[in-house]
């Protein structure tokens, strides 16, 4: 038998100290059960983990309550080993309460897919995980959550207000298929401004939920509409799916059309922009990353240049004139124009 491994997780001999390296010393020891299906003895164990046999003892105990675990003989006469279960094997997914609630806090980024059967298949998951951290454990012992009953409710994650999908349920299912199958889909879509909705066979090659709202990245059959186009899921009044499959192109990334100031972007214009940042704006906006490719210069009164992609001139102008007079427009020249003439519309409204 080739000598067990000690995982990274559980490297330190002796009883691990602090909130959480009781928890990676379990998982070190689900590695090593999970990695020999055949079995381990409880000495291996005690070796691997370099702590003592009847730590070894306790820690079984605690992988019981997640994990469908045995002890058996392979053999007559052989060592008792202990195994992970045939039947949970690529079944089964370890979870600690703080992982639960983590999970379902999170919840509220599916809003946007209620009354959809996606979103009931999210629904039903997340039902699971709260049953599953609010479920009394056999011992006290590693448990992370002290409070249960309470806690979810004191750990939040808020999201943008969503916008209601409910009558487009059915067209927010078919396209998820289409998406998860790559099958194409016939859309009856009504672009803003027209009179009367296009019917199109599209490509949908992804779902993007962005601040409530959700879109879909896709391309046309017709070889003459080149490049990725934007759907809003509200003004497709129609779909069908359809049996003809098709290919992810070489190379598609849908975070390359993802601009986090200015949305989902067919064409994100790849410009540069310059802003400047007053002293007294400076140093909220410096803690926080607003694009990966940012880079910011500061200047000695406190002053600070934030320069990312334009993404897209409308969008990125209003969210200057959301800082109101503590941010300034520098380049490119036809950004500044207009953050000048959004700001003036504004001024004769009021």
């Amino acid at each position: 038998m080739s000598k067990l491994r000690i995982p990274k997780r559980a490297a330190q001999a002796g009883r691990p100290t602090g909130a959480f390296t009781q928890f990676r010393r379990l998982e070190g020891m689900r590695e090593l059960l999970e990695e020999r299906p055949t079995g381990v003895t409880i000495e291996e164990l005690a070796g691997a983990l370099r702590v003592s046999t009847r730590s070894v003892r306790r820690y079984l105990e605690e992988l019981r309550e997640e994990l469908t675990l045995e002890s058996v003989r392979v053999r007559p006469g052989g060592p008792q080993v202990w195994r992970v279960a045939p039947g949970e094997k690529g079944r089964a997914i370890p979870l600690r309460r703080t992982q639960a609630y983590l999970l379902h806090a999170a919840r509220a980024t599916f809003e946007p897919m209620r009354g959809s059967a996606v979103f009931d298949e999210v629904e039903l998951a997340l039902r699971d995980l709260l049953l599953l951290a609010a479920r009394p454990l056999k011992s006290k012992q590693g448990m992370d959550v002290r409070s249960p009953e309470s806690f979810g409710k004191r750990l939040v994650f808020t999201q943008p207000p969503a916008r209601g999908y409910s009558a487009r349920s059915g067209e927010l299912d078919d396209l998820f298929r289409a998406v998860a199958e790559l099958r194409e889909i016939s859309v009856t879509y009504r672009p803003a401004g027209a009179d009367r909705p296009q019917i199109k066979t599209i490509q949908a090659l992804a779902i993007v939920v962005d601040r409530g709202e959700i879109r879909v990245l896709a391309r046309e059959e017709d070889p003459s509409a080149a490049g990725v186009r934007v759907l809003e899921l509200e003004r497709i009044e129609s779909t069908t799916l359809l049996r003809a499959r098709f290919a992810v192109p070489d190379g598609f990334d849908a975070g390359a059309h993802l601009h986090p100031l200015c949305g989902v972007l067919a064409s994100p214009d790849p410009r540069r922009a310059i802003i400047e940042i007053d002293a007294s704006l400076a140093p909220s906006l410096r803690a926080r990353k607003l694009h990966p490719a940012q880079r910011i210069a500061n200047a000695a009164d406190g002053r600070m240049r934030l320069s990312l992609p334009v993404g897209e001139l409308g969008a990125m102008a209003r969210w200057i004139l959301s800082m109101g007079g503590a941010a300034r427009a520098v380049e490119p020249i036809d950004l500044a124009a207009m953050v000048r003439r959004l700001a003036q519309a504004a001024r004769d409204r009021h």
